[in-house]
């Protein structure tokens, strides 16, 4: 990180404001705030190297600028409570009467229907085909033995409303 750091250039805006040029692209420390245009020093805590090339260049402390809760004292904090031990499962005291039951079955959505819902007011429409060269409804390819047995078979759609 140092070596990449070296090809860095670093602009003042303020005393706590700064502007950093990495190759083409500008980058916006502010040491005030522990902020960085990159994100990486917010998220994780720790300077990322556009601010590690600011806070070097104004010889400041970089450990002044790690989050409070990465240091060595707030570590030996949160640590310092005692854990207490779990005891056998053997020994542990029955309990009468209490029956767990199974989570609830929660419906999934499922994929939308292709046609849109009718209202209610609206008069439903039934289509059946029928067969050109018998004419009756019910009829298909395969299944009629009418006349007609020409290779070339059309089935229209007819609309029927009930």
């Amino acid at each position: 990180m140092y070596d990449e750091g070296r090809f860095v250039t670093v602009l003042c805006a303020s005393e706590t404001k700064f502007e950093v040029k990495d190759e083409l692209i500008y980058y916006n420390v502010d040491l005030e705030k522990y902020t960085c245009d990159c994100g990486l020093w917010q998220v994780s805590g720790i300077p990322c190297k556009y601010a590690m090339v600011v806070v070097t260049t104004k010889r400041l402390n970089v450990h002044d600028f790690v989050h409070i809760y990465l240091t060595k004292e707030y570590y030996l904090k949160t640590y310092s409570h005692v854990i207490n031990p779990i005891p056998n499962e053997a020994l542990w005291p029955e309990i009468e009467h209490i029956e767990v039951l199974p989570p609830m079955k929660k419906k999934m959505p499922r994929r939308l229907k292709k046609t849109r819902k009718m209202s209610k007011d609206e008069p439903a429409k039934h289509k059946r085909s029928s067969r050109v060269r018998c004419r009756e409804f019910g009829h298909n390819v395969r299944i009629c033995k009418g006349r007609g047995s020409s290779s070339i078979h059309k089935i229209v759609n007819v609309l029927i409303s009930v």
